[in-house]
Order: structure tokens, then sequence, then C-alpha cells
């Protein structure tokens, strides 16, 4: 340590140890002088002709940053990395790497240079022309600088066993050897190409590999691309052309599926869909830029172009459809029962939650509703991305009392029901898609009891029955977006979704004291069919066509209710909850088949896409409270819960009933 010099002379060789931190430089006059890269502290390291620096780095990589000068020997030895970064523009001596690799990042451009067998040259930085024995790796940077140009100031020769070492990147990029002077490839060596593992690269572009001054002389005997098919399966190329300066080389698309290696059902539909647009021919701008993506750009790309989101959009509207049916039933919960009534302990009183007054037999009743939900797909193959479903709604209706008990009929409550609602879907997971739906529907229902007696007098069997159905038109939306691709695409398409269901369930009271509460289990029953017509996107070459759907599936619930009545501030309240287990079954899941627009409508070369499902077992849960605010008005709000496979969604009620 200190600022003097270090000065070597002698025929002798001195091997220094590391950590040297002196400031005052090296003179090498004579013999040899040894160290790694920590050895030589700083300052200019001079080199007398007949003299040798030798840096052996055996264990880890370093790092090499002063200057060099002189006319004599520098010699890298040791298997680790040296990365040098000096100015040694004013080293007129040879340069031998003997072993390991010597990353020129600096100026060695006065040094005639020499690539043992086994041993590599790599960097972006100066060097002299010379005598490649090993491996030349022009315009690469282990030291992490990325990929650029190596320039050689002289006639450079591969000789016999030699390797050229290219890495092509995103066009057009290439790592590069330029030659100033002459580039003779003798018999024996050979070109292997690795390619960036995240890079795009353009297929059906020339990358020039090597520049010659004085022309390109010769031929590499052999070519090797497993580097660059390591990381990208789709590309090939036919091996390295030359001209008089240059040795370029061609990237084409192999032929192989698009859809090598994807691991989910979607990211195999959206390869089979490319394929089916290469084989016809079209839309070479989209398969070309897929083609020449990493392999992991290609699973993301894969993503971006599957169109879920049509799929998704029958999830949405079935779990909407749920918010009508719903409705429906807790509108007959307590039809011609006068079970409520009797709680009460006043003739003729309502609870609020329903309409049991035989006196007043036509109730106009409206009901707002919203929710918001997060649902998630299968795992495994038939993995879907993460969905986000939100509706907001008005559902208004009539219905009235037919039948007389007092001349000893069965009462029924029959009405219908009117309703619009919107729904918003999205998903994200690569695809940045969202969509919206319109749902016009129409409904009707019916309700009854009948009295069972036996232990239990107030007791009843109730029996509750609706249909609806529902006109959906849907847009879509998506922003397809991966490595070097971003294009918008709508689209449209119009659905349908009915449904029939029947509940019934055994409604008693229980008492505590004087206080009555009334409980009801029951069994709920729902048949589904959704249907949605053909459907386009358009607005990008990666735009959509897709088949219309028909398809049905099943709902079993199981639960029971509660509620019960108290009186404050002068209204009549009634808090109510409704818990519950629905099965789903039939199908499920949210498949279509769609294509490219820019395809064809050729046979073949369908995309068959799933989307998130419908949840299999969701847990239910109602609660909320009505109010008898007035002789003909009711009000009524709730918080519906659903808790499934993968799904959570919340959401509420308000409902205003109106007497006449």
């Amino acid at each position: 340590m200190g600022a003097g010099k270090l000065v070597k002379d002698g025929a002798q060789t001195i091997t220094l140890g590391d950590r040297n931190t002196y400031t005052g430089g090296t003179d090498i006059k004579a013999g040899g002088l040894t160290g790694s890269t920590a050895s030589f502290g700083t300052g200019l390291i001079n080199v007398d002709k007949g003299a040798a620096l030798t840096l052996d780095q055996e264990d880890q990589a370093g790092l090499f940053a002063n200057t060099l000068s002189g006319e004599g020997q520098f010699n890298k030895t040791g298997a680790a990395l040296v990365a040098y970064a000096g100015d040694g523009s004013a080293f007129a001596g040879h340069t031998d790497v003997q072993a390991g690799e010597l990353d020129v990042m600096g100026n060695l451009g006065q040094s005639a240079i020499t690539v043992e067998q086994g041993a590599t040259l790599s960097g972006m930085g100066t060097v002299g022309g010379g005598d490649i024995f090993g491996t030349l790796a022009p315009g690469q940077s282990p030291a992490g600088l990325g990929y650029g140009t190596m320039k050689l100031n002289g006639d450079t020769v591969m000789e016999e066993g030699s390797t050229l070492a290219a890495n092509v990147t995103a066009y057009p990029q290439a790592s590069m050897a330029e030659v100033k002077g002459a580039f003779t490839i003798k018999d024996g060596s050979t070109l292997a190409v690795t390619a960036s593992k995240e890079a795009s690269l353009a297929v059906g572009q020339a990358y020039e590999i090597v520049h010659a001054t004085q022309g390109v002389n010769g031929t590499f005997a052999s070519y090797d691309q497993t580097g660059l098919i390591a990381s990208h399966d789709l590309l090939e190329t036919a091996g390295p052309h030359y001209t008089a300066n240059d040795v370029q080389i061609t990237l084409n698309y192999n032929g192989n599926s698009f859809a090598t290696d994807a691991n989910t059902r979607d990211r195999k539909a959206s390869g089979h869909g490319l394929d089916g647009l290469y084989h016809a021919g079209r839309g070479a701008s989209l398969t070309n830029l897929v083609a020449g993506l990493s392999n992991d750009q290609r699973m993301h790309a894969l993503d971006a172009l599957d169109g879920e989101i049509m799929a998704d959009s029958r999830t949405a509207m079935v779990n909407d459809a749920f918010y009508l049916r719903d409705t429906v039933i807790n509108r007959l919960d307590c039809a011609t029962s006068d079970l409520r009534r009797q709680a009460m302990g006043e003739k003729g009183k309502e609870s609020g939650y329903c309409d049991v007054d035989p006196n007043r037999r036509l109730t106009v009743w409206g009901t707002v509703y919203g929710s918001r939900g997060q649902q998630s797909g299968h795992g495994g193959y038939d993995i879907a991305t993460h969905m986000s479903d939100s509706s907001v709604g008005w559902i208004g209706g009539a219905d009235a009392l037919i039948g007389d008990s007092a001349k000893g009929d069965q009462q029924w409550r029959i009405g219908g029901m009117l309703a619009y609602g919107r729904n918003m879907f999205s998903n994200k997971g690569g695809r940045n898609s969202y969509g919206t739906s319109n749902n016009v529907s129409i409904g009707a229902y019916a309700g009854t009891g009948f009295k069972v007696g036996g232990i239990n007098k107030d007791a009843i069997i109730t029996l509750k029955l609706g249909a609806t159905y529902s006109w959906d038109v849907i847009h879509t939306h998506r922003s397809i977006r991966f490595t070097g691709f971003s294009q918008h695409t709508s689209g449209g398409q119009l659905g349908g979704t009915g449904q029939v269901f029947a509940e019934s369930g055994y409604k008693f009271m229980a008492y505590a004291g004087h206080h009555a509460v009334e409980l009801e289990p029951f069994v709920r029953m729902t048949y589904l069919n959704y249907q949605s017509g053909n459907f386009r996107e358009r607005g990008s070459i990666a735009a959509l066509q897709g088949h219309g759907r028909d398809s049905s599936m099943g709902f079993s619930t199981f639960g029971f209710k509660a509620a019960t009545n108290f009186r404050a501030l002068g209204i009549d309240f009634t808090p109510h909850m409704t818990a519950a287990y629905r099965y789903a079954f039939g199908k499920v899941n949210s498949t279509l088949h769609e294509r490219f627009r820019a395809a064809g409508g050729g046979a073949g070369w369908d995309m068959s896409v799933i989307g998130t499902p419908v949840s299999t077992n969701t847990a239910l849960l109602e609660t909320g409270i009505a109010a008898h605010l007035t002789n003909r008005i009711d009000l009524d709000v709730n918080y519906i819960g659903q808790y499934g496979n993968h799904m959570i969604t919340s959401g509420g009620t308000g409902s205003l009933k109106i007497h006449f």
C-alpha cells in the first residue's frame, strides 16, 4: 500500500498476493509479474518488450481497470472471468488468452491477440486482430453490459477448431465483430448462435454478425443453433449467409405449433388458433411476431390473445340471474300465509316482509340491487384468470291474491315482474379485458301454502314457483398487449338467459315466552339455460370471431330462513335472514369456440377456450330488516353474501312495496 511505484526487474517471475492497494503504478522491465485482478493496485502498468504481465484468475471473476502501456506480453490464465475495463490503447504488445475468459470492455486496440483452444475472448471493447483457436464471442459481455459490437483492428483468423459465438437480440441488434481488415474462416471452424433469453427476435430479417472491411474469406464448416432453440422453440436458421464483406444469419419460423410447451388449455387454444392463421397464409405480421418471441414471452402472448373474456360473459350472466330468482322468492316468502299476522298479535297487521292481508289483494313492488364480487378459475391445465364481476339493476312487479279462503278456495299469490340490469365484468392475468351487458328481463311467479296441522297447528308447506327470461346485450373490449404488440379490439353479441325455479319449505312458529320466531327449512331447485349468438370483434389483426352457445345447468339449494318482529318508534320491524348451501351441476364450465377472423372460415383450427366457471359449491347468507312504514308502504333492505369455490360476492337489495 502507499503512493510508491512497484518496479519488477530481472528474468524471474514473481507472483503477487491479493488486495494490494498501492497507487503509484507498476513497471515490469523484465521477467514476469503474476497476480489476480486485486494484486496490482491502481495506476499505469507498463510492460516492456520481453517482459510479461499475467492475470491468473482462478476462482472468481474479477474486474481489471488499470491503464496499460508498453510492448511486452499480456497473458490471461486461470479458469475464471476477467473483465478488462481500462485504457490499453498505448499497449502495443501481444495479448494471449490462455484459459478462462477475457471480457474486453475497454481498449486494447493496438494489441494483436491470440485466443488459445478452450479459452474465450468476449466483450464490446476494442482489440487488435489476431488468431482465434478457442472461442470469439464478440459484442457479448458476461460482466452484464448487454450485447453490442467488438472492434478488431486488424486481420482476424478463425483457426481450425475455433468457434464464433454469435448472440441475436431485438432486431436489428446482434453481437457483432467489426473487423478493420480481413476476416478469414478456416475449415473446421464452427458458428454457434444463441439468443437472449427474453429477446423478441425478428423473423425473416438478416442479422449481421461479422463485417470486415477487407472482405470475408471462407465459410464455417458447422453450424450450431442449439442455444437459439433453447430459448426460442419456434425459430431456426438454415445457416449463415455470406457476402463479400459480411456474415449474416436470418431467422425463420420452423413450423412447430405455436402451442408448443403451452401448459394450459387456453394457451393451447391460442396457439392452435395461430397455427390456423399461419396455415391460412394470413396474418403474417402477427404469426411472425409471436414466432420470434422467447418461450416465456410467447406464453404471455398466448394469454393475451385467448379471448377468455367472451367465455367469461356466460358466467357473468349466470351470476346475474341469481338476483332475479332471489328477489322473486323473497317476494313470495309469506304469500297467502297469516303466520306473521299471528306473530304480530293484531289481525290485519303486516310485517313489511311480505303482503299477508287478504283485504289488500294487489301489491306493486320494486327492488334495486347491486353487487360486486371476485372469482378465479380452475387450477392446473384448465386454469382461468381472475374475474371481477359487478351488477346493478332494478326489478319491479305486481301481484294479486287469487282465491277466497272463506269459500274454501286454495289461495295463490300470482304476479309478474319486469327488470333492467347492467353487469360489468373484467379479467386480468395478462388479458386486460372487460365487458358490459345490458339486460332486460321479464318473469312470472306464483306461491301458495298448504296447512298441515299436527303438533304445530300453525305449520304450513310452502310452494313458490317462478320463471324469468333475460335478453342480454353484451359488449366486450380487449387491450391485447405483449412484447412488440399493443392493439385494441371490441365486439358484441346477443344472449338470452332463461330459468325456471321452484322452492318448497316447512314453515312453522317457535316461541320464546310471548315472542315468536318464524322458521322455514327449505329446498330450491333451478334449471337455467344460456344461449348466445355468434360474435365478431373488430379493430386488430388479433380480432376473434366465435360461435354461439347453448348450454344448460342446474342449482340445488338447501337451507333455512328465520324472521321475527318487534315494534320501535311506532314502526313495525321484521329482521330476517337466510342461510343456505347451493350446489351447481351440469354445464358449470364456461367454454367457447372461436378463431382469429383473419384466418377465414375454413374448417378446423378452432380455439376451444375455457373461462372462469360458475361456482360449484356456494354458501349463501342473506340478512336484512323490513319496516312497515305506513298502512300501504313497506321498505326492506338486505345484505346478500355468496362464498364459493374461489369466489366471493357481496351485494344488497332494497325493496319498496305499495299495497292497494
